[in-house]
């Protein structure tokens, strides 16, 4: 493996910025979420049907019961009643989580002031300047580290992402042929939406649970961490690769100022990349990433970072119009297709449980007792008449 020279190449250019780390991203107002495509439910071909009757010398009584000609409008509308109820609820359930996410995240930035900032920053600068020298002396000691990583660290994240892609997979299917197929279409739709809004639900967490006193403790934690690495990873450097790689570097990156930001990184970019299946695909139109996250990035969570203050109301409120509402309301629309699969599903089994001994009852009940066959004859019209009475 060739041996990296860190000075040498943070001076790549005319700053080194090419070769640092990335940093999180600002809050944009300008861009717009990734836009998946939404599946198009599959609905299942229609049952053969068969004529009735099937002679075509026969017609069926009418039955004595009366026809209701807007008995499906109203069994429609007792459907969209039931709907209503339900989006009424959810309607109900959203607002008050709404008001409650305004009142902490204006208390949040209250307290979250330029001066906190400043000192948060300087704190994190000083520490970053800490591990890029910790990374430059570990590397030196241990030449091979991005070795170890590959051989020991990589294989465990190929086989997390492999199970994920047998169970997950990427695409579902187009086409259902009976309501069990379209039920569990549905159900896989629900948990991919479900997750998609505990990843959006995790984030807004991260910055609506008082994010200040979260990075202090975070800037506490990570001093700790350096403080006990650098005075024991000589004696064994194996049990501080995952420490140091896995966890001080990726949280003290996350809780960075933004990109473009006063403060920037000294950490080489190598440090933070390896590792191909531990990577995700960054959807950072808000500053945080809300899209599919890589295994790395789901090792340690999401965390607030050091963006200016002016930006945080910004923020959440880019998070809470641009991901959370329609996280919440795609789930729910995928929620209701499962429903309405299952209600048509019960329905049918109803119908199919037991048949054999309830079929007898049900031809009881339809046939006549007394039959007059006229009432089965097809009306003849006038020519065929005198046709039959001339003969």
């Amino acid at each position: 493996m060739a041996r990296y020279t860190y000075q040498s190449e943070t001076q790549e250019g005319s700053s080194g910025e090419d070769c640092c780390a990335d940093q999180p991203c600002s809050p944009q107002d300008q861009e717009e979420p990734k836009k998946c495509p939404k599946p198009t439910p599959p609905v299942p071909p229609d049952p053969k049907t068969w004529d009735v009757p099937e002679n075509k010398c026969c017609k069926c009584p009418t039955t004595s019961e009366p026809e209701i000609p807007c008995l499906k409008e109203i069994q429609e509308l007792i459907g969209e009643q039931a709907d209503a109820g339900r989006a009424a609820t959810e309607a109900a359930l959203f607002k008050k989580e709404l008001e409650d996410l305004l009142k902490v995240a204006k208390d949040n930035a209250t307290k979250y002031t330029p001066d906190i900032h400043r000192e948060l920053a300087e704190e994190w600068q000083r520490q970053d300047l800490q591990i890029a020298e910790l990374l430059r002396t570990f590397e030196c000691a241990v030449k091979c580290w991005r070795c170890v990583v590959d051989c020991y660290l990589c294989p465990l994240f190929n086989q997390i992402h492999h199970a994920e892609q047998r169970l997950f997979g990427r695409k579902q299917y187009e086409e259902v042929y009976d309501l069990y197929d379209q039920r569990y279409w549905y159900s896989r739709l629900r948990e991919a939406r479900q997750r998609r809004l505990d990843r959006v639900n995790a984030v807004v967490n991260a910055w609506k649970l008082k994010p200040v006193e979260k990075i202090r403790a975070v800037l506490g934690e990570n001093k700790t961490l350096h403080a006990d690495a650098l005075a024991n990873y000589a004696k064994e450097p194996g049990k501080w690769i995952y420490p140091i790689f896995l966890k001080l570097v990726p949280i003290h990156l996350a809780i960075a100022p933004p990109a473009g930001s006063e403060w920037k990184t000294k950490i080489h970019k190598r440090f933070t990349e390896f590792c191909k299946s531990s990577e995700g695909k960054p959807d950072v139109c808000c500053g945080p990433d809300m899209d599919e996250w890589g295994l790395r990035q789901r090792l340690i969570g999401p965390y607030p970072n050091l963006i200016d203050p002016a930006d945080y109301l910004k923020l959440v409120c880019c998070i809470i119009t641009k991901y959370w509402k329609p996280a919440r309301l795609e789930l729910g629309e995928a929620a209701l297709g499962y429903e309405t699969a299952n209600d048509e599903i019960l329905l049918h089994e109803d119908r199919l449980k037991d048949w054999p001994k309830k079929f007898g009852e049900s031809a009881k009940s339809v046939v006549p007792v007394n039959i007059a066959c006229r009432d089965f004859e097809k009306p003849r019209d006038d020519a065929a008449q005198r046709s039959m009475s001339s003969h």
